[in-house]
């Protein structure tokens, strides 16, 4: 499997930016590690108040280790805070709770990872607005970046200071 990377960017009039990841990593792409990069955007996205997580989804084909959560880093995206100072969870964006395995997967067995909006309301806020052309993207299990091949959907819902005009 090749490293396969798409990005949707949707602005549908009187609503909010949606923005669509989907990257597909793996060790025989080249990649120094499969759990760190960076998805530009073909446009800036301008004057962002906010960013908020919908969906994100990520599976990995299961080894023998089973991971409680996957810890999701995106630069300029800092949610979470930790009194550690050495700590993979401080400045993350959302954390992705272990789903499920799937046993009957064609290529053995999945585990997936997932975090939504309803369960767990990611999302940061910006004052003064910012603005982005990339998304530097960095997923870690509690022992460090992921080295292992991986498929990260995301589904992130973009408002601007246009958008809160009427």
């Amino acid at each position: 499997m090749d490293s396969y990377e798409k990005v949707i960017v949707q602005k549908i009039p009187n609503e909010k930016t949606r923005i669509a990841i989907s990257k597909i990593s793996n060790n025989g792409s080249g990649n120094t590690s499969n759990g760190e990069f960076t998805i530009k955007v073909n446009f800036p996205l301008k004057h962002i108040v906010n960013i908020k997580l919908i969906k994100a989804t990520f599976t990995h084909i299961a080894d023998t280790s089973t991971n409680d959560s996957i810890i999701l880093h995106i630069d300029y995206l800092d949610r979470i805070e930790s009194e550690k100072t050495v700590n993979n969870f401080e400045n993350s964006f959302a954390i992705l709770d272990f789903n499920k395995n799937l046993n009957n997967y064609s290529g053995g067995s999945k585990n997936i990872y997932t975090n939504t909006y309803e369960e767990n309301n990611d999302i940061v806020y910006y004052c003064p607005p910012i603005s982005l052309s990339y998304f530097r993207i960095k997923l870690c299990n509690t022992s460090g970046v992921i080295d292992y091949d991986n498929t990260l959907t995301l589904n992130l819902e973009v408002e601007t200071l246009n958008d809160r005009r009427t």
